[in-house]
Formats: C-alpha cells, structure tokens, sequence
C-alpha cells in the first residue's frame, strides 16, 4: 500500500499535484497551499516521522531531487529547515544526516513539551465543551482496549493530546507543539505501562470536566515528565 499528497504547489501557475511515496501511517495533508520548499519539508518530515528515513542516514540533496522530481535548491532550504527543527544534522565533510535520538536532547524535549502542553490544558480548561470532553474519554476509552497495537496506542495517544491543544484556542501554541513533535524522530512514543497513562488521561479529562485549570497543568506537566524515565531506559 502506497499514500499520496495532494499539494497545490506555488510556482508561476499553481497546479495540483500528487506525489507518492512509501507507506505511513497518515498523509502529511491534503490541498495545502504551499511552495516548492514547503512542500520538500513537509514530505521530508513525515518520511522521518514515520520511520522511512532513518537515523543517522544520509539524505544526498540531489538523490533526494531526482527522487521527487524538483530542483536541488528547495531541497536544500527544506534540509535548512528541518536542521532548525533538530530533525536534520549538517555536517561539512558528510552532508545532512537524520538525527540520532539521544537521552539528554530527549529529556530536554520532553521538559519543554510538559511546560507547554502544561499551559494547553490551562487554557483549554474554561473553553472546553461537554461534547469536547466527551470525545476525549471515546480516545482514553480506545488507549484503554487490550487488542490495541502499538501503533494504533500511539496515533490515538497523539490525537488525544492534540485535541486537548486545539481546545487550548491558541494558534501559536498549536504551532509550537507540532514543531516539538515533528523533532521527536519517531514521534513521543507511549514508553509507560498504558493503565498508568490512561489513569493520568482520567485525571486530566475530569479536572478539564470541572473547568480546574490548574489541577490541569498540573496533571499534564506530572504526566508528561513522568514519562521520562520509561524512555530514557529505552534510549539507553
């Protein structure tokens, strides 16, 4: 099985155009207004994302031209970019590599996301609808199911923190969180046992259900940076 992107690509008549490439779990987007540049570094990210390319492989600009049929130059400025987001290292003698998931970077990432999601929750806890709570127990209910596999654990723990982030009616904040996520090579994976992270799913969904912005942060930071040590065994 192969996905496809349909992009509308910016050049000097827009046109729509569909690229495919390997299996992932699900497409980068659909109908997007974007440059050469931005569509390079959308479809580069998710090839990372998803596993496609990785660690520590070379990514040639040429080879990389050649494959999806643009000129080196937005290949070039999308591997700039996706250096900025820590997904792509340079080095002068090698070229751009993926990057290696280290320990120490992961614990840091993990103490920036906890300190925002934190704030995503404090804001999402005077906003959020009965319908909006609702939806995030079907997702805890879903995480809760044994027949779970790890990849349906991990897209349906990641759209249940999203939701909360698009509770939260902050575009920047929304902004930021994909980036910090797009930096994770793989994505945050669910590291812990799932009964402890679906309790903590509990705890913030009722202190979202009465409206208890703090007890929220508090939850999500508690959750999140709880998480660390289960991965840093992993990375080690």
């Amino acid at each position: 099985m192969a996905y496809g992107i349909t992009y509308v690509i910016d050049m000097d008549d827009a046109q729509s155009s569909t690229v495919p490439f390997g299996l992932v779990r699900e497409p980068v987007g659909r109908g997007i207004y974007l440059s050469k540049s931005d569509f390079m570094a959308a479809l580069l990210r998710e090839l990372i994302i998803s596993g496609d390319l990785k660690p520590g492989e070379q990514l040639r600009q040429r080879d990389l031209a050649e494959r999806f049929g643009v000129s080196v130059t937005p290949v070039r400025e999308a591997l700039r970019w996706l250096e900025s987001e820590g997904l792509v290292r340079y080095d002068a003698h090698k070229g751009s590599t993926v990057v290696q998931a280290e320990a120490g970077t992961t614990r840091e990432k993990y103490q920036i996301r906890a300190v925002l999601e934190g704030l995503a929750s404090s804001l999402a806890a005077p906003k959020i609808s009965d319908e909006d709570i609702r939806e995030l127990e079907s997702y805890n209910e879903q995480l809760a199911d044994a027949n779970r596999n790890p990849s349906q654990i991990n897209d349906l723990n990641r759209t249940l923190h999203f939701r909360v982030y698009e509770m939260a009616g902050s575009p920047l904040l929304l902004a930021l969180m994909r980036l910090l996520w797009h930096s994770f090579p793989q994505g945050p994976q669910v590291a812990r046992p799932r009964d402890e992270s679906v309790a903590d799913h509990k705890q913030l969904i009722e202190a979202l259900r009465n409206r208890d912005a703090a007890r929220a942060q508090a939850i999500t930071q508690q959750h999140i940076l709880g998480a660390i040590r289960y991965l840093e065994d992993e990375l080690s």
